[in-house]
């Protein structure tokens, strides 16, 4: 039976806003069976993109099923990977919205993510959920992302420190974008090993 990857975007994005389609079918090339998961990203919470993303998780076999996402959707994949272990969890430029990198985020940033997302995220710490990941973790992040954010090489760090199974990817050259050529390759030649 082919495993099925659940995707879950960025922060405000739906298919069309960025190159999905090409990660995507790199996937489905390789045998996989792949389900974008459009989150209702307005008025509405972290707890509610959660709970968006294990409605569909629970249609699955965890076994079978991979959690995957970019940015803000990582965040979601992790934290649903948290409560019920799927068989493989892939994290693309996990967002730094986390207890531990609250410091980090700038007024600007937090009146287009929201003062309620603010208060969300100081309340989940990156570390002890990284301890409840029972399955085996591939995490990437682009290079030009640590120079830019400094957060981000925080949240690579941390994860890759305290994720028991964890395998982290450095993209060379690329920024916070997983539809960038660099970017595809390398995931696609970490899950092919």
């Amino acid at each position: 039976m082919n495993k099925t990857i659940l995707f879950v975007p960025g922060f405000q994005e739906g298919c069309a806003d960025r190159d999905y389609d090409t990660l995507m079918n790199r996937w489905r090339a390789m045998g996989y069976a792949v389900e974008f998961v459009p989150i209702q990203w307005h008025r509405t919470m972290q707890k509610q993109w959660l709970q968006t993303l294990q409605e569909r998780y629970q249609q699955y076999d965890p076994a079978e099923t991979i959690l995957a996402g970019f940015s803000f959707g990582a965040c979601i994949a992790f934290l649903a990977a948290c409560e019920q272990a799927p068989s493989e969890l892939w994290l693309f430029s996990l967002s730094p919205s986390f207890a531990e990198c609250v410091q980090y985020w700038s007024q600007r940033d937090w009146r287009v993510i929201g003062k309620r997302r603010l208060e969300y995220a100081k309340q989940v710490s990156l570390v002890a959920a990284a301890q409840r990941i029972a399955c085996p973790v591939q995490i990437f992040v682009g290079s030009e992302e640590f120079i830019k954010w400094p957060e981000m090489k925080l949240v690579f760090d941390t994860a890759v420190q305290h994720i028991p199974t964890v395998h982290g990817t450095v993209v060379e050259g690329a920024g916070h974008a997983v539809d960038d050529p660099r970017y595809v390759a390398a995931v696609c030649d970490a899950i092919e090993r």
